[in-house]
């Protein structure tokens, strides 16, 4: 499996790239390897596969949107 993530604000020249040496990586084993070939991810602090996280976030964004409303409400 290949793949190509995290490009952070140079996604189209970076993708077009990326996706180059991936497809010359799968067509031919033998190609060169790139230096993003051999990165390993470092597994996240407190995240082993399930999104435990998302309800929180969603609940403190509900809230924060809210308190923006009712600021908007108070100075309209």
């Amino acid at each position: 499996m290949s793949f190509a993530l995290g490009c952070n604000g140079s996604g189209i020249a970076m993708m077009l790239y990326l996706g180059h040496v991936a497809a010359r990586q799968i067509i031919d084993s033998t190609a060169p390897a790139s230096i993003f070939a051999s990165r390993n991810f470092a597994p996240l602090p407190l995240y082993r596969g399930k999104p435990w996280f998302l309800p929180v976030l969603g609940t403190t964004y509900r809230a924060l949107d809210r308190i923006d409303r009712l600021k908007a409400a108070v100075t309209a």
